[in-house]
């Protein structure tokens, strides 16, 4: 359940042990560039887990990695339904965190 550590959500997620993203505990993570970025390196993480990278922090754009590792990666994306899961919670994360240039 590393996701919901990760990139935390204002609800309830698979996780029993994590618990819920306070409103107040958003603003501070989104308002501090040290954690801003710390969730930024955890979303270039799971980018090249999922055979991507994020191409420009400025405008958020992604593309798939240069090398062919993005092969093996794109076809465990489409015969393990659960990382579309972990992609929704994602987004919906950077959303909480004022990132929303990163979700488009």
């Amino acid at each position: 359940g590393y996701i919901q550590w990760l990139f935390p959500i204002r609800e309830k997620g698979m996780n029993s042990y994590s618990q819920e993203l306070q409103l107040f505990e958003a603003k501070a993570i989104a308002e501090d560039p040290k954690l801003t970025k710390r969730l930024i390196k955890s979303y270039r993480l799971m980018l090249d887990f999922y055979g991507m990278e994020l191409a420009c922090e400025t405008t958020g754009l992604v593309r798939r990695k240069k090398n062919e590792s993005w092969k093996e990666c794109y076809c465990n994306l489409e015969e393990r339904s659960h990382n579309w899961l972990r992609i929704t919670r994602i987004l919906k994360c950077l959303g909480e965190m004022n990132l929303e240039h990163y979700k488009k």
